[in-house]
């Protein structure tokens, strides 16, 4: 799953599995921003204001950071 910080600052990637995810942030325009693989704990992201596109094997979410 992904959700954003009460500070609106960073989007935290989780993943309930034993596997590694590859979850990818893409700008609102379609650019890949970045490629994290997720193993057990949660990985943080730090990323400029705007809206964004998280991506992973099973999901699509947009989200906006403040």
């Amino acid at each position: 799953s992904v959700r954003v910080n009460p500070e609106g600052d960073v989007i935290e990637l989780f993943n309930p599995t034993t596997e590694p995810v590859k979850f990818e942030i893409f700008s609102i325009t379609g650019q890949l921003i970045k490629s994290v693989v997720v193993k057990s704990a949660p990985q943080k992201v730090e990323l400029p204001k705007g809206f964004y596109i998280v991506k992973c094997d099973n999901w699509t979410k947009r989200i906006m950071l403040k």
